[in-house]
């Protein structure tokens, strides 16, 4: 806790499950954990669909932000709209 509020902590990661990845299933787990220990968590990932329109999720009480992608270049995702 920050000045009796709960401290808040966004999360950016390639992509989130359902995409089937190591690091995917982890960035979940990591959210979940410290969603339960009274912190506020979110997550800002690519969207693991081509095409899909940017779209906010709720998963286990958080939201997750995916933002749309265009593609890959050598395995990163190209989402020019991803700082924004």
């Amino acid at each position: 806790m920050t000045n009796g509020r709960p401290m808040r902590v966004l999360h950016i990661g390639k992509y989130y499950p359902p995409f089937k990845g190591g690091m995917e299933n982890f960035l979940r787990d990591l959210l979940e954990a410290l969603s339960e220990s009274d912190v506020s968590v979110s997550a800002l990932v690519h969207h693991h669909e081509r095409g899909a329109r940017a779209s906010v999720e709720r998963d286990g009480g958080f939201p997750v932000m995916r933002v749309p992608s265009w593609g890959q270049a050598v395995y990163v995702p190209l989402s020019p709209s991803f700082p924004y």
